[in-house]
């Protein structure tokens, strides 16, 4: 039997690669991408952020032939850790 962590209906993928985020304001910042699914990501950033902001993010490729990831999610949960926060952020739509 998979444990509560496993119950979900798409798996994580372990990224830990830089992304940039945009907030609603038009502020541009750096963080780090700790995990990625079909709907969501986890992000490690420096400062708190409100549940229900809206972000922008992208996440460069490492091979040049493969696009950037750009999306733009709402933060779900926020909690500090450390010396940052990790950041829940739910996909809500994936740029073209």
């Amino acid at each position: 039997m998979r444990d509560y962590s496993e119950k979900r209906d798409f798996h994580r993928m372990q990224v830990n690669a830089g992304i940039q985020i945009t907030d609603s304001s038009g502020e541009t910042f750096t963080g780090t991408c700790i995990d990625l699914s079909a709907t969501g990501m986890q992000l490690l950033v420096d400062r708190p952020m409100e549940v229900g902001a809206t972000l922008s993010t992208r996440m460069d490729s490492a091979d040049a032939q493969v696009a950037a990831l750009e999306t733009e999610c709402e933060v779900m949960r926020c909690q500090q850790q450390d010396d940052g926060y990790l950041l829940g952020v739910n996909i809500t739509r994936l740029a073209q």
